[in-house]
């Protein structure tokens, strides 16, 4: 495990931190401009977020979206359909 320090927030780097954060790495190599982070208030996405972009010299910018205003799929202006015809 990793300790970090910034903004006097201590910051232990588990085994699935640790993936996430490689899959953010795999997202922007493979050309993706933009990754979303979704899980509840509290769950380190910030903290996860700040790590990948000090670890691979990303700059990040980081706001929230509500239910009510925006899904990711509606940020990301993406979209098609699967093998049924749905969208998804």
């Amino acid at each position: 495990m990793h300790f970090h320090l910034w903004n006097a927030i201590s910051f232990v780097e588990t085994p699935t931190i640790q993936t996430i954060i490689q899959l953010i790495r795999a997202a922007f190599q493979s050309g993706k401009l933009a990754v979303t982070l979704v899980g509840p208030k509290g769950s380190l996405k910030s903290t996860v977020a700040r790590e990948a972009s000090r670890q691979y010299g990303k700059k990040v910018e980081l706001f929230s979206l509500y239910p009510l205003d925006m899904t990711s799929r509606d940020l990301l202006m993406t979209g098609g359909t699967n093998n049924d015809k749905n969208t998804v």
